[in-house]
């Protein structure tokens, strides 16, 4: 129905002479029409509302809306403040720098005249088996600075736990006196004495989704 079909329809009927008539008033009543598809789409892959990304990777999404006249907003988990490392950029949004404070749901809300609607899509972060990439230790030379650090490094998501372990040359194996963790990446000794502290240095890293281990010989 269009304003230059609205008016007055008249019905005449004639028969042998004789007329008669009925008529109808026709008339629009105007009211907001509904927003429309809302519609998000991302430089990933999305599969049933979910998008995966690896562990510090970036992307972004993008929200669409068949109206011009709109607005939109982010929420995350239902709320207006984001992660710190995703930004807003009108109709998208870009995650600088995907950990796992960045999961959750996020909703895109395009609204006009009073009119809201929303599409939403879950982000999480992918699943890696737990790896130690390196053990390493300084000073070169402990027993002549009385001090020794061995880091591990480890990547993998959820964050791998880190267990250390010490074996000696007759291969006891045990935690020497004097060993510390200040951190869980690290064995710190601020008194190293070769007979107590030479020996294998083991990191294992778990998680939930695999093992992996590294060792390293002072």
């Amino acid at each position: 129905m269009t304003r230059s079909e609205v008016g007055t329809y008249t019905c005449i009927i004639s028969k042998d002479g004789f007329t008669a008539n009925s008529s109808v008033a026709i008339s629009v009543i105007e009211a907001n029409s509904p927003i429309g598809v809302v519609t998000i789409d991302a430089n990933r892959p999305i599969t049933n509302g979910k998008m995966i990304l690896v562990l510090h990777d970036k992307a972004y999404i993008e929200c669409h809306s068949q109206r011009n006249d709109v607005t939109f907003g982010w929420q995350f988990n239902g709320n207006s403040t984001l992660p710190r490392t995703v930004k807003v950029d009108g109709s998208s949004l870009r995650f600088e720098f995907m950990e796992e404070a960045t999961q959750g749901s996020y909703t895109c809300i395009v609204s006009t005249n009073g009119l809201a609607t929303s599409a939403s899509v879950w982000v999480s972060v992918k699943e890696e088996k737990a790896r130690v990439t390196q053990v390493t230790s300084f000073p070169t030379h402990p027993e002549a600075n009385h001090l020794l650090n061995i880091e591990c490094h480890v990547k993998g998501f959820p964050q791998p736990t880190i267990i250390w372990s010490f074996r000696d040359p007759m291969g006891h194996n045990y935690m020497p006196p004097g060993a510390s963790n200040p951190t869980p990446d690290t064995v710190h000794i601020d008194s190293f004495q070769s007979s107590l502290h030479s020996g294998t240095w083991t990191c294992m890293a778990r998680n939930s989704v695999g093992v992996d281990q590294m060792s390293i010989n002072i």
